[in-house]
C-alpha cells in the first residue's frame, strides 16, 4: 500500500532549545535523544550546522507520528528524503528569484 506522503513547502529549522520546548522536554533530554554514550546518532532526527545541532520541525512531526502509531522506519527515511529534496528545491528557487530581482 502507497502512502502518500506530504511535504512542507516551508522549511523550518529549530534549535535544541526550540525543539525541547516543542516536545515539552529538557534541553538535556533533547541532547539524550540525539547522541548515544558511544558515540552514535540517536533516535531523534536531527543535522549539524558546525557545531550546533538542528531539527527540521517537520520530521519531528513525523518522529511524532512514527512513534506513536509506529510507522516503519522505512516510511521516516523516504519522508526525510522528500522532505530534504524540496527544500533543496525551495532554496534552489529562492537563490534563483534573488539573482533575476537582485
Amino acid at each position: 500500500m502507497n502512502k502518500q506522503i506530504s511535504i512542507p513547502s516551508i522549511r523550518h529549522i529549530l534549535t535544541v532549545e526550540e525543539a525541547a520546548s516543542y516536545l515539552n522536554c529538557s534541553s538535556d533530554t533533547i541532547y539524550s535523544m540525539t547522541h548515544f554514550p558511544d558515540g552514535s546518532d540517536g533516535v531523534l532526527p536531527h543535522f549539524h550546522m558546525g557545531k550546533a545541532i538542528r531539527f527540521y520541525q517537520a520530521l519531528l512531526d513525523l518522529w511524532i507520528i512514527n512513534n506513536s502509531q509506529g510507522l516503519a522506519p522505512k516510511d521516516l527515511i523516504d519522508f526525510k528524503k522528500a522532505y530534504l529534496n524540496n527544500v533543496g528545491r525551495k532554496e534552489m528557487e529562492l537563490s534563483q528569484s534573488e539573482v533575476s530581482h537582485g
